[in-house]
C-alpha cells in the first residue's frame, strides 16, 4: 500500500498535540472546596460518646447548620444556628460556642435572646442576628464551638 510520505511524517506531530491536548483542564472540572459551607448546608463534627473520659465509647457526629438567613432591616442580618446532638450520655456545652458575621470587611458577634448554655440530645434552634455593614449583600458566619472552626457563607435573601 502506498501512502504519501507527507501524511505519514505528520502523523506522530498530530498524536502528540491530540494526545497533549487531551491532558488540558477543562474549566467543568471540579473545583477544590476552600472549607465553607453554603447557607443550609451542614458541617458534621465528631464528640466522643460517654459522660467522662475514661467511659468514652466511640463518637457520634453532631450536626451545625446556619439557615433562614435574611436582613429584617439596613445593617442587620438574622439568621438560625441549628444544633442536631445525638445520644451523647450526656449534655453538649456550648460554654466555648463563638458566632461570628463577617461582612464588608468587618466582624461582629453575633446575638441571640436564647444563646444556648448546655442541650440534651435532640435538634435545637437558635435564632441569632449580627449588625453588619448597611448594603451587606452576602456574609460569612463562623462558628467556633472551642474544638472546630466552621464557616457557612452566602448571600443574604
Amino acid at each position: 500500500m502506498r501512502g504519501h510520505p507527507s501524511l505519514l511524517l505528520g502523523l506522530p506531530l498530530l498524536l502528540t498535540v491530540v494526545a497533549c491536548g487531551s491532558q488540558t483542564v477543562s474549566s467543568e472540572d471540579p473545583v477544590p472546596s476552600d472549607g465553607e459551607a453554603a447557607f443550609g448546608e451542614s458541617y458534621r463534627v465528631a464528640y466522643p460518646v460517654g459522660a467522662y473520659e475514661h467511659e468514652f465509647s466511640g463518637e457520634a457526629d453532631v450536626v451545625y447548620t446556619v439557615e433562614d438567613v435574611s436582613s429584617p432591616e439596613p445593617g442587620r442580618v438574622d439568621f438560625t444556628l441549628e444544633v442536631e446532638v445525638p445520644q451523647l450520655g450526656r449534655v453538649l456545652g456550648f460554654g466555648d460556642l463563638r458566632v461570628v458575621c463577617e461582612a464588608g470587611g468587618t466582624e461582629a458577634d453575633a446575638r441571640g435572646e436564647d444563646r444556648p448554655g448546655e442541650t440534651e440530645a435532640g435538634t435545637h434552634s437558635f435564632p441569632l442576628w449580627c449588625e453588619v455593614p448597611e448594603e451587606t449583600g452576602s456574609l460569612r458566619i463562623v462558628v467556633d464551638d472551642g474544638n472546630e472552626e466552621m464557616v457557612f457563607a452566602g448571600p443574604v435573601g
